[in-house]
């Protein structure tokens, strides 16, 4: 998806700011959530105990505005 959307957003596919506002998401997402689950495998350190299931409930968040931008690039032609 962070590789596919902004050819997505030059393409037009999406719409602009909510394209560009769902990628952060599922980056912020993608980090904490493989971020804690390799802190807690590698090192047994688990500073935050909710950061991984927080990570992927962000990333669902993002695809679901990923869909509303499509939603609404379809909308404006």
């Amino acid at each position: 998806v962070l590789l596919v959307l902004p050819l997505a957003l030059k393409g037009g596919i999406v719409e602009p700011r909510t394209g560009a506002a769902a990628g952060l998401i599922i980056a912020t997402g993608v980090l904490m959530f493989s971020g804690a689950l390799a802190l807690g495998a590698l090192a047994n350190w688990r500073p935050v105990p909710m950061l991984a299931p927080t990570g992927g409930m962000l990333m669902i968040g993002g695809w679901l505005l990923v869909g509303v931008s499509v939603l609404m690039a379809r909308a404006r032609r």
